[in-house]
């Protein structure tokens, strides 16, 4: 087994183990949700723009951290930019606050970036996060 399969592999494990904690602790409190007096109405329009909104957010993201790191003479594709932008983001269910910028590292110097690129490109992209924020914020 190659070290890129074995890391796939890795991977894989992580996020359908992330998917069934996920799933294991709605389930847990499907019953105080059901209990509730609220009545559930579905509104498909607005359910798809809402997927909509999100989809294009995250393209957003994800074409900016591409830019950034092509700036840095590193070119990725944007599905390439996608697996690695989406997959690290799984991180931010596991315990630690770095995991998702480390492993859009591993992931990025798997597909050639230097590491230290991909870490300054994430931190990059959190820092305009940040400041796009207080600037919504303050209006």
């Amino acid at each position: 087994m190659s070290r890129r399969t074995f890391f796939r592999a890795v991977l894989t494990l992580l996020t359908l183990t992330a998917a069934v904690l996920a799933f294991r602790s709605l389930w847990r409190q499907w019953s105080d949700l059901s209990a509730q007096s609220v009545e559930w109405h579905l509104v498909p329009w607005a359910l798809l723009l809402a997927i909509l909104a999100a989809a294009a957010t995250y393209g957003v993201l994800i074409d900016s951290w591409r830019r950034v790191l092509a700036g840095y003479d590193h070119a990725l594709s944007f599905r390439v930019a996608a697996r690695i932008w989406i997959l690290s983001t799984f991180g931010k269910y596991l315990p630690g606050s770095l995991w998702i910028i480390a492993g859009m590292a591993v992931m990025a110097k798997e597909e050639g970036v230097r590491p230290a690129a991909a870490v300054t490109s994430a931190a990059i992209m959190q820092a305009l996060a940040l400041v796009s924020g207080v600037v919504v914020g303050a209006f």
